[in-house]
């Protein structure tokens, strides 16, 4: 399952500076900022304390998303998705 991370806009909305929120939920700032541009997944713990401080609940903050389910490529077929077929390279 792929999750969605909306902390940047939350963060920018509620005009939320890093660094004192990162010492709020007991987190490095480039942690936090890893998390807030989807390059590091929170664990659940470090979830529950960023929305707590937010105030929010943890789906307000991390959304499940469901990856969209691609049939597998028929034989001689360009798989979904890939440049083959389509003139690219």
């Amino acid at each position: 399952m792929l999750i969605r991370n909306r902390l940047h806009r939350i963060l920018f909305t509620k005009r939320v500076i890093g660094k004192e929120f990162a010492e709020i939920c007991g987190l490095d700032q480039s942690h936090l900022n890893r998390i807030k541009n989807g390059h590091a997944m929170p664990s659940v713990g470090t979830a529950i304390r960023i929305a707590t401080a937010l105030g929010l609940e943890v789906e307000e903050v991390f959304v499940p998303e469901v990856a969209m389910k691609r049939g597998p490529a028929r034989a001689g077929e360009a798989a979904p998705g890939s440049r083959e077929g389509r003139g690219g390279t």
